[in-house]
C-alpha cells in the first residue's frame, strides 16, 4: 500500500465521519522502515470523538474496500478512550507511540503517559496466548507446507512486536525496527538463530519450505519463544 492509496483511505474516512473524526493514524514498525514489509506490517487507528453504530456504518464501504485490499482493518477509539486506556493497553499503546503518522486530523497521543506497571504481565500473557493459538492453527496446516510456511511467517510479525517489548523489560536496547527485534532477541536470550533465518528466508523468496524442514522449523520456533517467555515469567512485575 503505497503513501497516495493510505491518503486516500483517510480522506475517505474523513468524508464518512466528518467533524466527528479527531484522527486517522497510521502506526507499526513498517512506518519507521518500509524494507520489514511482512514482518512489522501496519494498522491504522480511527479515533473519533464518540463511536455509535450509525458511526461504524457510515465507515462501512471505505473500510470494506480497504479490507478487500488485503489490508488489517482500522481500530476504533474515541478520544476518552484514548486518555483512560492507555494503563489497559500498554503494548498496543506503546507500539502505536513509537511508530506513527498522523495521515489525517491532529496528533491523538499528544499528552498521553503510558504506565508501564502492568507491561511485564501483558507481555507473558500475550505471548503465552500466542503460542497456544499457534499450536491450535498448526493442526490443520501441518498437511501443506506452504500453509505452514505460511502461518510460521505471518507469526513471526506478532512475535517480533512482543520480542521488542521483552527486550525493554529485560533491559535490551529499544528496538522499532521488528526484524532488528528479532535478531536481538535472538542474540540477547541466547536463541537458536536457525528457525527464525529459516522463516526469514522463506518470506523475502515467497517460497514455502520444504515439508521436512517446516515441520522441523516449527518444533524449534515453539522451543525457542517458550525460552523468552521463561525469561520474562522471572522477572519481578514493577
Amino acid at each position: 500500500m503505497n503513501d497516495q492509496e493510505m491518503d486516500q483511505f483517510a480522506e475517505r474516512l474523513r468524508a464518512a465521519h466528518g467533524a466527528n473524526l479527531v484522527a486517522v493514524v497510521l502506526y507499526g514498525g513498517s512506518v519507521a522502515n518500509e524494507s520489514t514489509a511482512g514482518v512489522t506490517g501496519f494498522r491504522t487507528l480511527v479515533v473519533l470523538g464518540h463511536i455509535r453504530p450509525a458511526d461504524l456504518r457510515a465507515a462501512r464501504d471505505p473500510v470494506s474496500e480497504w479490507v478487500d485490499a488485503d489490508n488489517p482493518p482500522p481500530v476504533y477509539f474515541t478520544e476518552e478512550e484514548m486518555a483512560h486506556a492507555a494503563d489497559v493497553f500498554p503494548i498496543e499503546f506503546l507500539d502505536m507511540m513509537d511508530n506513527r503518522r498522523v495521515l489525517t486530523g491532529r496528533d491523538p497521543f499528544d499528552g498521553i503517559d503510558v504506565s508501564t506497571r502492568h507491561l511485564r504481565h501483558q507481555v507473558e500473557f500475550e505471548l503465552r496466548g500466542k503460542i497456544i493459538r499457534l499450536r491450535d492453527l498448526y493442526i490443520p496446516a501441518s498437511t501443506d507446507p506452504e500453509r505452514l510456511t505460511g502461518l510460521l511467517v505471518e507469526s513471526l510479525g506478532t512475535f517480533a512486536k512482543l520480542f521488542r517489548f521483552a527486550l525493554r523489560l529485560t533491559g535490551g536496547p529499544d528496538l522499532a525496527d521488528r526484524r532488528d527485534a528479532v535478531r536481538e532477541t535472538v542474540r540477547h536470550f541466547s536463541l537458536d538463530p536457525i528457525p527464525f533465518d529459516r522463516i526469514l528466508a522463506a518470506l523475502d523468496s515467497g517460497r514455502a519450505m520444504p515439508e521436512a524442514d517446516a515441520h522441523e522449523t516449527f518444533g524449534a520456533y515453539l522451543e525457542e519463544i517458550q525460552r523468552v517467555v521463561d525469561a520474562v515469567d522471572r522477572l519481578p512485575d514493577a
